[in-house]
């Protein structure tokens, strides 16, 4: 009797290790595939075809409002949303750091004071589309950021046709990128993010929304 416990248990315990052996490649694997797209992603602003509005999302690289500006400036939508503003920033201070003209920004920029991450950007990004009867979005982020942020926007927001539009910022632009840590450890991080984020959204998971802060603004 003992004996057949025994093997039982070696029986289950083997299970489980290759289960666990099993799901760590496939994660890993996963995590390379992830890297690879980041680092391959890229736009041309030229190419890219107009659609009825366009958000750049803050929380990394400023080379995200500068795009946001450059597509409004080529007409590529009718309006442009900077999405995750802290609540004291200006127009004028925006503009600072995302050039245009003051023009430019009094006609077609607004500024999404609510959002505290990628999850409330999603929300902010769905009212301002309704507001403005707006079919068809150009969603700008860091090109390790747009998975995330298609998934999230896409989730609350199903009826929107989105087009993703990558910036491309170090370190995330080097093919390379297993030799440089920081971009080793951002790019985990960032996949982390995103397979929880689909995991929650997979069982239907609400997160909690916290209230708006200097402190507390990341994607």
């Amino acid at each position: 009797m003992t004996m057949k416990k025994f093997r039982l248990a070696s029986i289950i315990s083997r299970f489980f290790f290759i289960l666990g052996f099993g799901a760590a490649i496939f994660i890993l694997a996963g995590f390379f595939k992830f890297a690879e797209a980041t680092i391959n992603t890229g736009n041309n602003l030229q190419n890219i075809r107009a659609q009825d509005g366009i958000v750049a999302l803050t929380g990394g690289s400023a080379e995200r409002l500068k795009a946001g500006v450059s597509l409004l400036e080529r007409h590529k939508g009718k309006k442009l949303l900077i999405s995750g503003v802290f609540k004291s920033a200006t127009k004028e201070e925006i503009r600072a750091i995302a050039g245009g003209s003051r023009e430019l920004f009094a006609c077609c920029v607004n500024l999404g004071k609510d959002a505290t991450d990628t999850i409330s950007n999603a929300q902010e990004v769905k009212k301002w589309a309704h507001d403005n009867h707006f079919e068809s979005l150009i969603i700008v982020t860091d090109n390790y950021h747009i998975p995330r942020s298609m998934l999230e926007i896409s989730h609350a927001a199903p009826e929107l046709e989105l087009v993703p539009f990558a910036t491309r910022v170090s370190p995330f632009i080097d093919k390379y990128w297993w030799q440089d840590e920081k971009a080793v450890k951002g790019l985990a991080t960032e996949y982390s993010k995103y397979l929880l984020a689909g995991l929650r959204l997979k069982l239907g998971i609400e997160p909690q929304r916290g209230n708006k802060s200097v402190d507390n603004k990341n994607d």
